[in-house]
């Protein structure tokens, strides 16, 4: 159980989410549709980024998130993209990586 006088500083919540989705996408061919093509390929939108994205989602179109959160057209990938890239990637991979979060505060 989590002690009430643990304070995590925004950094280190953040070396966190790094280290689970590091983790993650290490083991991507656990949690891909198909594991011998899906995420083998280097994309504009890799496994690792997807996850990122798909954590810091907003409140808006995938279109005005992606022109949001880059600032270059040519590093941008297309809503079309997220989207295929995002029906390869199991639901269990975003469930993984919040529950290896929770593991290392609490333990």
């Amino acid at each position: 159980m989590i002690s009430e006088n643990y304070y995590y500083s925004p950094s280190a919540i953040r070396c966190f989410l790094d280290l689970a989705i590091n983790t993650v996408s290490d083991n991507i061919a656990c949690y891909c549709n198909d594991p011998g093509i899906s995420f083998t390929r280097n994309r504009k939108l890799n496994c690792t980024d997807l996850m990122y994205y798909l954590i810091q989602l907003a409140d808006r179109s995938i279109s005005s998130d992606l022109m949001y959160r880059y600032d270059s057209l040519e590093k941008m990938p297309s809503s079309s993209a997220v989207c295929q890239q995002r029906h390869k990637l199991d639901p269990p991979a975003l469930k993984r990586v919040l529950h290896l979060i929770k593991e290392t505060i609490y333990n």
